[in-house]
């Protein structure tokens, strides 16, 4: 009978090993989902993080803008500004103003084509009231 009892005693620790081996490989598995788990919700934190920071650089960006226009919304009636709009929108000048248009930028470039065609359209108006 001690035979039985060594032998089954033998069973039993290749048992506990099996069994052991078992838990060791499950709790690796899941520590395995757990650190995946951890690194996907790493991911995500640091896509809003960036996304914040997007949403705060668009939200100053329409505050400066929302400033600028409440600002020209209470100019818009002072005559310094109703000048500079003339001037700059408009292409007006004060009379006995000379003006000098740098030909070399693309602005007088252009400021240049819309004056000649400008003065064209008049000699052709010129010519009809002659007529």
């Amino acid at each position: 009978m001690e035979y039985k009892r060594k032998g089954a005693v033998k069973l039993t620790k290749e048992k506990m090993r099996k069994a052991n081996l078992i838990y060791a490989v499950i709790m690796i598995i899941i520590s395995l989902i757990f650190v995946a788990a951890l690194l996907h919700q790493y991911s995500i934190r640091q896509s809003l993080i960036s996304s914040e920071i997007d949403m705060e650089i668009q939200l100053t960006k329409a505050n400066a803008e929302g400033a600028a226009l409440k600002k020209q919304f209470d100019n818009q009636n002072d005559p310094e500004f109703i000048e500079k709009a003339a001037r700059e929108k408009l292409n007006m000048v004060k009379p006995n103003e000379i003006v000098f248009i740098d030909e070399n930028t693309p602005e007088g470039k252009q400021l240049l084509k819309s004056t000649e065609a400008e003065n064209m359209a008049n000699e052709i108006k010129n010519k009809e009231n002659a007529q």
